[in-house]
């Protein structure tokens, strides 16, 4: 996910929501309280962190679970490997201090679960 070019599209939009311009130097901050929106990019984690929650829940015979633990029997290409989106879960998971599998086991429990996605993580300055 490339994220510097989603959020110079969301700031954009932004921007012109609010009535400033880049010449007015407002800071992105400041734009998003005044339109009173979250960052995309955490609503997109979050809505991934639902989604793999949901799908580790489901019963072993419905196909959206066979396909997320599936594997390949094939050897790979050369090169550096495809990334996959079971890493781009654990990447989040680690920007909000779990591992994999403390996700996996906090994940039964549906309401901790959807407690600890809603909590908001402490990121990087918003320029």
């Amino acid at each position: 996910m490339d994220e510097s070019k989603i959020n110079a599209i969301e700031m954009k939009h932004l921007r012109r929501i609010a009535g400033k311009t880049r010449w007015d130097k407002v800071k992105n901050e400041d734009i998003r309280v005044i339109t009173k929106q979250e960052p995309i990019i955490e609503r997109i984690k979050k809505k991934q962190l639902e989604w793999y929650g949901h799908v580790r829940r489901m019963k072993t015979s419905r196909i959206t679970k066979k396909v997320m633990e599936a594997r390949s029997l094939t050897t790979r290409r050369r090169g550096r490997p495809r990334r996959k989106w079971i890493n781009q879960i654990q990447e989040i998971g680690r920007e909000r201090g779990k591992t994999l599998e403390e996700m996996r086991l906090m994940l039964r429990n549906r309401r901790e679960w959807k407690n600890w996605i809603q909590e908001e993580p402490e990121s990087a300055p918003d320029t």
